[in-house]
């Protein structure tokens, strides 16, 4: 059994090597595991994955993209959750800036939205917190906080 655990341990080290699969640990901060997330949309939708999934992969893949663009290379992704329930999708380090993502598909800024990014900020400093939502405009949302549209990611 040991070393089933282990080839699979191998193969998921190898897919993330070739960039099949993208490695997204959990923030210390918070609990749970590390997880692995397709890069490609068209794959994890041939896969069945759900919109909210999609949504994700893209999101990520759009970060990590302007990050490159940028020339910066090789941040920490992570994802960050509370046993209350709070989660944050993306918290992605590099040496200098540590920026954190939330997606939501809540139009408003919901009071539980409000309370968690409270909840998050007072537990990981942060330079920049985005919450993506399919609002019209950005809106600010406490310190170093944003509600930001989904299509200015891209933008």
């Amino acid at each position: 059994r040991r070393g089933r655990v282990d080839r699979f341990q191998e193969d998921l080290e190898g897919l993330a090597a070739l960039f099949v699969v993208n490695q997204v640990d959990a923030h210390p901060a918070g609990y749970g595991k590390t997880e692995y997330q397709l890069f490609d949309c068209g794959l994890a939708e041939h896969l069945g994955a759900s919109q909210s999934a999609l949504l994700r992969i893209w999101v990520l893949n759009e970060i990590l993209g302007q990050i490159h663009y940028g020339g910066l290379i090789s941040p920490r992704v992570q994802r960050y959750h509370t046993r209350k329930g709070t989660s944050v999708d993306y918290v992605i380090e590099s040496k200098s800036l540590t920026t954190a993502v939330m997606i939501t598909e809540e139009e408003a800024a919901a009071p539980y939205l409000a309370r968690s990014i409270k909840a998050f900020q007072s537990k990981v400093k942060t330079s920049l917190l985005w919450v993506l939502a399919p609002v019209k405009h950005v809106l600010k949302e406490g310190p170093n906080a944003w509600i930001v549209p989904w299509d200015k990611l891209s933008g």
